[in-house]
């Protein structure tokens, strides 16, 4: 594909050591290390492990300039996934009413 058709860059990032990786910005340059356009990004990258992610919106830049791709990481665990409880659904006032006939 010729880079002036380029929708999107695709980046792939393989972790070989046992640390789990966060990536926060990934950004395309010129060869004079210039960014053409950077994106925030959260995405983890487990030891061992193997992902990728993308850059979009690119047919507004001028890609013949481009260098090269880059990104900013650090060390890090995975971002722990709030779990919110779930509190038992609110009897309606007629269900509690019948229940009491019931005897429940």
């Amino acid at each position: 594909m010729n880079k002036s058709e380029a929708k999107k860059a695709k980046m792939v990032f393989k972790n070989i050591g046992n640390k789990g990786i966060i990536i926060t910005e990934i950004n395309l340059k010129t060869k004079n290390k210039d960014i053409v356009v950077k994106e925030a990004n959260k995405t983890y990258l487990q030891p061992y492990g193997k992902t990728e992610t993308s850059i979009g919106g690119l047919n507004k830049y001028n890609l013949d300039v481009v260098g090269s791709g880059g990104y900013v990481c650090m060390f890090g665990s995975k971002p722990e996934e709030k779990i919110i409880p779930q509190l038992p659904e609110e009897k309606s006032g007629a269900q509690k009413w019948l229940d009491k006939i019931r005897g429940n």
